[in-house]
C-alpha cells in the first residue's frame, strides 16, 4: 500500500464524520425547532413567565379525545404592576375562575406553575439530550473514529 493511498483512508474518514455530524446538527436543529414550534415555546416561557390576576374569562371550550385540542379559555388578567393583557390558557371551563392566579409569558397563560414546568421539561428534556447528542457525544465518537483510521493507515517499518 503506497503512502497516498494510506494517507487518504484517514483522510476519506474525516470527510465522511463532518458530512455526518453536519447531517447531524440539521436534523438536531429541525428537531428543537419542531419541539418549540408544538410547544408553543413552553421551554422559553418557562424562564420570562410571570404571576397575573385573572379579572375575566370567557370564550371556553371543551377538548379532550385525541384528535380535538386541549381545552382552553381566553382570560384577560392584571400583572403586580397593573399592566394589562390577555391570551389563551389551556384549562377546562371554570378551572381559572376571575381572581385566581396564573403564570403568564406573552399571550401564553398557565393555570399552574406546575403545568408550565411540565410543559417544559416534555419538550426541554429530549431537546437538551438531543442537542448532548449532536455537540458532545457525537464529535468524540467521531475524534476516536478518525485517530482509529489514522492509526491503522500508519506506516510502519520492518523493525
Amino acid at each position: 500500500m503506497s503512502r497516498l493511498s494510506e494517507y487518504t483512508n484517514w483522510w476519506d474518514t474525516l470527510w465522511k464524520k463532518l458530512g455526518e455530524f453536519v447531517a447531524t446538527l440539521a436534523a438536531s436543529g429541525a428537531i428543537v425547532w419542531l419541539a418549540l414550534t408544538l410547544s408553543d415555546g413552553a421551554p422559553v416561557h418557562y424562564f420570562g413567565a410571570k404571576e397575573a390576576t385573572v379579572t375575566s374569562s370567557g370564550q371556553c371550550h371543551d377538548g379532550g379525545g385525541h384528535t380535538s385540542p386541549p381545552a382552553s379559555c381566553h382570560v384577560s388578567w392584571r400583572f403586580a404592576d397593573g399592566t394589562a393583557g390577555d391570551g389563551r390558557i389551556d384549562a377546562k371551563p371554570g378551572e381559572v375562575p376571575e381572581g385566581s392566579t396564573v403564570h403568564v409569558a406573552g399571550d401564553q397563560g398557565y393555570a399552574s406553575e406546575g403545568d408550565l414546568v411540565l410543559a417544559a421539561l416534555l419538550f426541554g428534556i429530549p431537546v437538551a439530550m438531543m442537542l448532548l447528542w449532536t455537540l458532545v457525544l457525537f464529535p468524540m465518537a467521531a475524534v476516536r473514529d478518525i485517530l482509529r483510521a489514522r492509526r491503522r493507515s500508519a506506516v510502519r517499518f520492518p523493525g
